[in-house]
């Protein structure tokens, strides 16, 4: 907690999100399609800020946590300090590195 990061992903809003908190998800692989699944975690951005689903962003921000009322526990948030859109990668997933 605390620490400052960066990561890229595309904005999901859904219906447990609210006020200026998106998730930001990755498509990943683990081992093959048949396990792929999506990747990401709540980011909060500042007052003010709009984004449809699927839209592409590259977030900084510092890692706090939060109550999250759906998930009926603390869930880490990434408060974010600054973004940028960005056109979606060539290859939008992510792999497990060994």
């Amino acid at each position: 907690m605390g620490d400052r990061l960066s990561f890229t992903g595309f904005t999901y809003k859904g219906e447990q999100a609210d006020g200026e908190h998106y998730f930001l998800f990755r498509f990943g692989f683990i081992h093959c399609v048949a396990d792929s699944g999506v990747f990401g975690m709540l980011v909060e951005f500042p007052k003010g800020a709009f984004f449809n689903d699927d839209e592409w962003v590259k977030v900084t921000g510092k890692l706090s946590s939060q109550y999250y009322q759906p998930f009926k526990q603390t869930i880490p948030v990434l408060r974010v300090e600054s973004w940028e859109s960005i056109p979606q990668p060539s290859d939008p997933y992510v792999y497990r590195n060994y």
